[in-house]
C-alpha cells in the first residue's frame, strides 16, 4: 500500500517504550514493520535519538505514536515526557500490550491504573489495546493491525476517506473499508472441513460449550452447518461440525474412526474439547471432568485443548494448569499436546483458524474479490480498493514524501 508523510513529519511511527521491559520487543517490532511495509520510517531511540532533550520534537515529527505497554512504563520519566507531548499534540496513538509477565508484561487494567488520571482519556478512551505475542500466526496479525492504523493516519488514506465520504453521499450506499492482509493469510471463511466432526463439551468444564459453539458458528465454509443446510455458508466441500454435551462412548467412537481409516474412508470423527480457564478442574466438577478426560485418553480419543486468554472470560496463565490439573493427567503427558491460545478481540479469528485446522480443516476455494468484480460494484468509487489485488506506485497527493510499494496487500470489504 502507498506510504505517505506530511512535509512536517520525518517518521510514520514513533515507538514509545521503557528500556527495562520493552526494548527487545520494540526492536523486533521495528524490523518486522520494515519487512511488511518496505520504506516505512520508524523512530526507535537506539537508532534515531541524538538528543534526549529533544524527545518532544521527535514526537512532533512523527505521524503516529505507538506505546508499548510493559511493566514500569508509566513510572519512567522520559516515557511520561512522551505521553505528555503526544496528548498535548493530539497525536494518533496505538496501544501495543505486553501481557506475558515473564517477559516484562503486566495486566492491561494494571497499566491503566498506573497511568496518571489526567492522561487516561487521551490514551485509553475508545481505544482497544493490540496484544503482543510470540506465536507466529498471532504476531503476523498484530503487525497487520498496527499497519492498518499507521496507514489510516497517513495523508493518502485520510484524503481517500474524505473522497469516499463524498462519494457515498452521492451513491446512498455503504462504502468499502480497507484492511491489510498477507497473500497467504487464512481466515475461517477460507476453511472447509471435509468430514463430519462431533465436538464433545463436558458440562463439568465451564466455558467449554461456549467455546465449541464459537468454533461451530465462526463462519466455516461447508454445505452443512450442524444439521441444517445453509446456502450462505457453502464452500469447497461437505462437512458437519456438531456440538454435544451428551457423553460419548469413546471406545466405540474411536473404533469406528480406526475402521474407517483402514478402509481409506473419511467417515466421521469425535473430539473432546478441553477448555482451559481458571475454573477448569476445580471442585466436584473438576473431579468429574478429570474422570471423563481419563476415559477419553484411555480410548485413544482426540483432544482439542483451548487455552482462554481473554481476561473477561476467566483466563489464567498456562503454568496455572500444571498445579490445578490432577497430577496423573499431567504425568501422563496431557500437556505435551499444544493448546490453541484463544485470544480476545480481532485475534480471536486467528485462534479459530488454528483450532479448526487442528480438527482437519483446510483451505477452500479463495473468496477474495477480484479487481474486475470490485469494478462492477458501487464500492469501486472508493479509490483505496484499486490496491485490492496488487501493490502499486503512484505520485503522492499530499505533497509529502511520495508513495512506496509494500510487501503486504489491501483488501476491500464492507
Amino acid at each position: 500500500p502507498p506510504l505517505t508523510l506530511r512535509r512536517r513529519h520525518s517518521w510514520h511511527v514513533f515507538l514509545s517504550h521503557i528500556w527495562a521491559s520493552g526494548q527487545d520487543q520494540v526492536a523486533v517490532l521495528k524490523r518486522q514493520l520494515q519487512l511488511v511495509l518496505p520504506g516505512i520510517e520508524v523512530f526507535l531511540d537506539v537508532d534515531d535519538l541524538h538528543d534526549i532533550g529533544a524527545l518532544e520534537q521527535y514526537v512532533s515529527e512523527s505521524a503516529v505514536v505507538l506505546i508499548f505497554l510493559s511493566r514500569g512504563y508509566f513510572g519512567s520519566r522520559n516515557c511520561m515526557r512522551e505521553v505528555r507531548a503526544m496528548c498535548e499534540m493530539q497525536k494518533p496513538v496505538i496501544l501495543l500490550h505486553e501481557a506475558d509477565e515473564s517477559k516484562g508484561g503486566l495486566p492491561f487494567q494494571q497499566a491503566v491504573d498506573e497511568c496518571p488520571s489526567e492522561y487516561r482519556p487521551c490514551l485509553f478512551d475508545g481505544r482497544a489495546p493490540i496484544p503482543w505475542t510470540r506465536i507466529k500466526e498471532f504476531q503476523r496479525f498484530t503487525l497487520l493491525l498496527v499497519a492498518e492504523q499507521i496507514l489510516a493516519h497517513s495523508p493518502h488514506y485520510m484524503l481517500t476517506e474524505k473522497a469516499a465520504k463524498r462519494e457515498v453521499s452521492r451513491l446512498h450506499g455503504a462504502i468499502a473499508s480497507v484492511r491489510v492482509y498477507f497473500p497467504d493469510m487464512e481466515e475461517v471463511k477460507d476453511l472447509v472441513l471435509r468430514r463430519h466432526v462431533t465436538l464433545y463439551a463436558s458440562r463439568a468444564n465451564p466455558g467449554a460449550l461456549a467455546a465449541a459453539n464459537e468454533l461451530r458458528d465462526g463462519g466455516l465454509s461447508s454445505h452443512h452447518h450442524g444439521h441444517q443446510h445453509d446456502p450462505a455458508r457453502q464452500g469447497g466441500g461437505t462437512s458437519t461440525l456438531r456440538v454435544t454435551e451428551e457423553p460419548l462412548d469413546w471406545d466405540s467412537a474411536v473404533a469406528e474412526e480406526r475402521a474407517n481409516a483402514r478402509r481409506m474412508q473419511k467417515g466421521s470423527s469425535s473430539c473432546f474439547v478441553l477448555y482451559l480457564s481458571k475454573q477448569t478442574f476445580l471442585g466436584e466438577a473438576g473431579d468429574i471432568l478429570a474422570a471423563e478426560v481419563r476415559a477419553a485418553r484411555r480410548a485413544g480419543a482426540s483432544l482439542l485443548l483451548l487455552h482462554e486468554n481473554d481476561g473477561e472470560r476467566g483466563s489464567a496463565p498456562f503454568v496455572h494448569f500444571f498445579s490445578s490439573t490432577p497430577s496423573d493427567l499431567v504425568d501422563d503427558g496431557i500437556y505435551k499436546q499444544l493448546a490453541v491460545a484463544m485470544l480476545p478481540g480481532r485475534h480471536r479469528d486467528v485462534s479459530l483458524v488454528l483450532a479448526l485446522k487442528s480438527l482437519g480443516a483446510s483451505r477452500a476455494e479463495t473468496r477474495r474479490l477480484s479487481l474486475s468484480a470490485i469494478r462492477n460494484s458501487a464500492q469501486y468509487a472508493v479509490e483505496m480498493v484499486s490496491c485490492a489485488t496488487k501493490s502499486w506506485r503512484a505520485p503522492s497527493k499530499s505533497g509529502g514524501r511520495g508513495v512506496k510499494d509494500s510487501g503486504i496487500h489491501l483488501e476491500s470489504g464492507t
